[in-house]
């Protein structure tokens, strides 16, 4: 049905598609996964019309589309939902399927909107304004529906359950594991969630910086080395706070397997309150926190350590009526560790030698870059895959900060994945492989190190 043979997309001097060869068959369900920005809704406007191309070859139904206008594309009979619900205003939920149904068929099929109406659970809330009267998992429903309402072969959904909370989420699984059958449709679905993608699709694709790096059934593609790699930690639209005070703001961000990312911002821009998030420590409010696919929202923090994620947080805080030996012993507290202390407090104290020398004094009595180093080591006795620390040389000495900054290379040179919030720029992003800028509760900046003026950096850092 679809055909897609070494398909780009460029803007400028990004690539964000690249020679990507695809083919989803009559009724196939597909699964496109991969981390943010990796190009997959990019690739969605290429086959729907939104974006041309830059090169390769779209078929559809053996007709070349490649050049096509979007609104033949979709009476060829492609359709197509948004990852942010776009309601027509003014207009009731019956009508904003009869727009999008003419827009497709030229024609209005009231009995087909009355039984897509149904299908999707919005028969009850036909004549109410869609853009005002409308609860998330109904505007969510809204976006399949005018999808639907245009007849389609091949259906592309748009991370349609990003968002929802567990409750919806499971309501709106139901729906889509009926789609398919329901309407005779091919589906093309991008989703975070790899046990959502692994319980719908029989098949799977994945997208890293714009290439197809996999593509078979999710048992085999979700082992393959090249997927686990090209993504660890995922978060998307995040939003949290304190209370009624909302402090993040649609977050995204991407932190890669085996590399160093740097989050950084002034004071109040919500670094910390990012990592609690992720941590578990705060609630969240809207969005999602992936880790090799397994959703994070909801867990507690003290089951963490089941996923391998070990935070060092800002301050320290070590147990100083104990000795450094026991704060050590309990990073591995977690029934998983017990068995590897012994070979665990030997990598510690190898890696922080001045540690074994003092492993029988009690943890107050350190110095702050000695306390630092111990709140390190503590974190790692967990063997974590993602360490998160959080302003690690804050109050440091200038020598201690540069003993710092040389373990924190050394780890990454072993291949940890670690991320970084920390308030020296200059030492951040000389360490780091990917650096985030926060200002205000936000991202606004997201580039490889490699790429970071420090001067225009500082001018964004300061609002200048």
């Amino acid at each position: 049905m679809l055909q897609l043979e070494k398909v780009s997309v460029r803007f400028g001097g990004l690539t964000a598609v690249d020679e990507v060869t695809l083919q989803v068959g009559t009724g196939d369900v597909v699964g496109l996964v991969g981390a943010n920005g990796a190009g997959k809704t990019t690739l969605f406007n290429a086959i729907s019309g939104l974006v041309r191309p830059t090169s390769g070859s779209i078929r559809f139904n053996g007709a070349d589309i490649l050049h096509a206008p979007l609104h033949r594309r979709a009476r060829l009979g492609i359709g197509r939902t948004f990852q942010i619900p776009q309601p027509m205003h003014e207009l009731t939920v019956r009508q904003n399927l009869i727009v999008a149904q003419r827009f497709s068929t030229g024609k209005v099929d009231a009995a087909k909107i009355d039984e897509v109406l149904a299908f999707t659970g919005l028969a009850e809330k036909a004549e109410r304004d869609a853009a005002t009267e409308l609860a998330l998992t109904e505007l969510k429903a809204l976006e399949v529906a005018k999808a639907l309402a245009t007849q389609p072969k091949l259906l592309l959904l748009d991370e349609v359950l990003a968002g929802l909370e567990t409750n919806g989420k499971r309501r709106f699984m139901q729906m889509l594991k009926g789609l398919h059958e329901a309407f005779a449709v091919g589906i093309v679905i991008i989703e975070h969630d790899i046990e959502t993608i692994s319980n719908l699709c029989p098949r799977v694709a994945v997208l890293n910086f714009g290439q197809l790096i996999a593509e078979g059934a999710p048992a085999q593609v979700f082992n393959d080395p090249a997927v686990i790699k090209s993504y660890t930690l995922e978060v998307t639209n995040l939003r949290a706070g304190y209370g009624a005070i909302n402090v993040l703001w649609d977050v995204s961000l991407t932190v890669g397997q085996g590399q160093l990312t740097t989050i950084i911002g002034p004071n109040g821009a919500g670094k910390t309150t990012l990592l609690r998030a992720i941590m578990g420590l705060i609630p969240i409010g809207q969005g999602q926190v992936t880790l090799d696919g397994k959703v994070l929202n909801g867990m507690p923090t003290w089951e963490m350590s089941k996923v391998s994620m070990a935070m060092i947080p800002e301050g320290r805080m070590i147990f100083r009526a104990m000795s450094i030996e026991e704060n050590l012993i309990v990073g591995a507290f977690a029934p998983q560790h017990r068995a590897r202390v012994k070979d665990n407090l030997e990598r510690a104290y190898t890696m922080f030698p001045k540690l074994r020398e003092r492993r029988r004094q009690l943890a107050g009595s350190l110095s702050g870059g000695e306390a630092q180093m111990l709140a390190m080591a503590r974190g790692l006795m967990s063997e974590p895959k993602l360490l998160i620390i959080d302003e690690p040389s804050l109050g440091l000495a200038p020598v201690v900060v540069n003993e710092l900054f040389e373990i924190l290379a050394r780890l990454k040179a072993e291949g940890r994945t670690i991320i970084l919030v920390e308030q020296n720029t200059e030492r951040a992003v000389g360490v780091a492989d990917h650096v985030y800028l926060m200002q205000g509760g936000k991202v606004i900046l997201s580039q490889k190190a490699s790429e970071v003026a420090l001067d225009h950096l500082h001018d964004l850092y300061f609002a200048r």
